[in-house]
């Protein structure tokens, strides 16, 4: 993100803010990458971000409900930009 913030940076004689549509077409795939990169981050650790404070599935399935129609649960952090709880 910060690499990306140094390249997105007006500065004299720099062609990247020249390129018009292919510009915009930049930012928005690299915006993409980083949205990507903190959802996966996210994604893949669940387990040092204390989830298993939010014991929905467990109890879902000791209340009888088939595994089968429980889905994974990925807890977004509160400093996570753009979920509902940070609407919230």
């Amino acid at each position: 993100m910060q690499y990306y913030s140094y390249r997105l940076q007006i500065k004299n004689g720099d062609w990247l803010q020249r390129a018009g549509r292919l510009y915009q077409q930049y930012i928005v795939d690299q915006y993409a990458k980083i949205e990507q990169n903190r959802l996966n981050y996210l994604k893949f650790n669940q387990s040092s971000l204390r989830t298993e404070l939010y014991n929905g599935a467990v109890d879902a399935i000791h209340a009888g409900d088939s595994s089968r129609d429980i889905g994974y649960r990925i807890i977004l952090s509160l400093s996570f930009i753009g979920g509902l709880r940070h609407m919230y």
